[in-house]
């Protein structure tokens, strides 16, 4: 696979193994169930019944290498990524008194419940209907009656994600469900040519988050304050949810946005030159951390934060702090994060 640029680590071969095992309905140590992945131990014997293999330093490969392995053709270039959408949005801005300490507006509830889409754009401005991913163990398909035309559907207790003439490339984040072995095995089977990001550069390489997703959500904090105003009592549901989107996605969904994206990415057309310097400086900020008597980090960015907070929105890993996105709960590195108030993270900001 190294020659074709997809590089292989160690973890990800050791979730390869931990699948096919189960698939296969092969014996395995509880201990790979509870990790997800293969233990050390049998990576270290894997390495040794395979001595032809060994680990290496991996070189850049371009993505204009890519291209030229398999002369993907605009229409062929592909970019799926999912986004969530609350039942509770983010009040627009208002004109109040001067001095006011507290300003308000309705919204359907303290918390929200989380509604994953997933949408799929090309390098010449299509776009396919939704897919809907809802947190709830039966689907029905009334749940999208009011939805785009088209949309389709699926139930899950969390609410998130999972024959060509010439192969087409697919450009996904580094999601875990995106390299599974069945993801794999219906790609190569269709001629699916995949390429993943890197971590926490999608914002930056992918051209829905570039320039799709913003503006949708932007519409559809929008469309919810109106249906507030319109529905005086009612609280917004899971189920409002596609309706509201049925008007908003073809504002967003433009082929002017969506060539606009696949542009400012450079992917297409094919620009390796589109970031400077300063794109690859990391961000730093100035955190202030804690320990409380319970042994859990709290992260004081200021007297602003929302009492009724009940989830952990930081964490620390292998000495290095991590923030979680009060709007769809993702993490993120807190050296790469901004935040306003509590962290928001980009997708999620207006």
């Amino acid at each position: 696979m190294s020659p074709r640029g997809k590089a292989v680590m160690g973890k990800t071969i050791r979730g390869f193994a931990y699948q096919l095992a189960k698939e296969y309905g092969k014996s395995f140590p509880e201990s790979w169930t509870t990790n997800g992945m293969a233990g050390e131990n049998w990576f270290m014997g894997f390495r040794k019944r395979h001595s032809q293999l060994s680990i290496r330093t991996p070189e850049a490969t371009s993505l204009a290498r890519l291209y030229n392995s398999y002369n993907f053709e605009p229409h062929n270039i592909w970019n799926a990524d999912e986004s969530g959408f609350t039942t509770v949005q983010t009040p627009a801005k208002i004109i109040a008194q001067k001095g006011a300490k507290q300003v308000g507006s309705i919204t359907s509830g303290e918390r929200g419940t989380l509604v994953t889409i997933c949408l799929a754009i090309n390098a010449i401005g299509h776009s396919i209907p939704p897919f809907f991913i809802f947190p709830r163990k039966r689907y029905k398909d009334h749940f999208i009656r009011d939805g785009p035309i088209g949309s389709k559907g699926v139930g899950n207790t969390s609410g998130c994600i999972a024959s060509n003439e010439k192969n087409v490339l697919l450009i996904l984040d580094n999601h875990s469900s995106h390299c599974s072995i069945s993801v794999i095995n219906y790609c190569r089977s269709n001629g699916i040519v995949i390429l993943t990001l890197p971590p926490h550069c999608s914002h930056k390489l992918q051209p829905l988050d570039k320039a799709v997703y913003g503006p949708l959500k932007k519409f559809y904090n929008g469309a919810i304050d109106t249906w507030m105003r319109n529905h005086v009592g009612q609280q917004f549901q899971i189920y409002d949810i596609p309706g509201v989107l049925k008007n908003e996605i073809p504002r967003a969904v433009t082929p002017n946005n969506i060539l606009n994206g696949f542009l400012a990415c450079g992917i297409f057309p094919l620009n390796p030159n589109i970031f400077t310097e300063q794109d690859y400086i990391c961000l730093t900020q100035n955190l202030t951390v804690t320990q409380n008597n319970d042994s859990d980090l709290s992260i004081l960015l200021n007297e602003n934060v929302p009492d009724d907070i009940d989830e952990p929105y930081h964490d620390i890993r292998e000495g290095d702090e991590w923030l979680k996105c009060t709007m769809c709960l993702e993490w993120a590195h807190s050296k790469c994060a901004n935040y306003d108030n509590y962290f928001t993270c980009p997708y999620c900001i207006d």
